[in-house]
């Protein structure tokens, strides 16, 4: 009779490893599989972006009308702070971005220039008819393809063409 429970016990012990055996054997299917659907996500998502990236590369647009939208973009997603943000930074970068066709940098004299944190405070007290402002945020909002997350961006450049409207 002991023999007989030493071999149910062996039997039992084998069962068990051969059990365990499994579950990890099958915890790592998936897991590989897991790691594989996130490393197809994340190729989907860079050939998502680089085609953005060559959409943005096959249209040139201006410097001015690129920075107003890299800044914008950055004052929404990254620092809201617009004090953190040099013009030279935010024009480096949207030359990364874009293909820029007029690259006259000449009348880009500030980042509150560019594009005023309040655009109808900023053109009353310079004396500046919004009129310019307005027609490159319309651009902006017209070409929505130039945004780099069109939902957000697109909200905010929205609002503040309805603020300049109202000037």
């Amino acid at each position: 009779m002991k023999d007989s429970n030493k071999m149910l016990i062996l039997e039992r012990e084998n069962l068990y490893k051969q059990l365990k055996n499994e579950v990890v054997n099958s915890e790592k299917r998936l897991e590989i599989k897991s790691n594989i659907k996130m490393l197809s996500n994340l190729i989907e998502g860079n050939n998502y972006i680089n085609n953005i990236i060559k959409k943005r590369k096959s249209t040139s647009i201006s410097v001015r009308v690129a920075s107003i939208i890299v800044f914008e973009d950055d004052l929404i997603f990254n620092d809201p702070d617009r004090e953190n943000y040099t013009l030279g930074a935010v024009v480096k970068k949207a030359s990364v971005l874009y293909k820029l066709a007029n690259r006259d940098k000449k009348k880009l004299i500030s980042l509150d220039h560019l594009h005023p944190e309040k655009p109808c405070t900023y053109f009353e007290i310079k004396r500046i008819k919004p009129t310019g402002h307005k027609r490159v945020i319309n651009s902006i909002i017209k070409n929505a393809d130039w945004l780099i997350d069109k939902n957000k961006t697109l909200i905010s450049f929205q609002r503040i063409h309805t603020e300049i409207i109202n000037c």
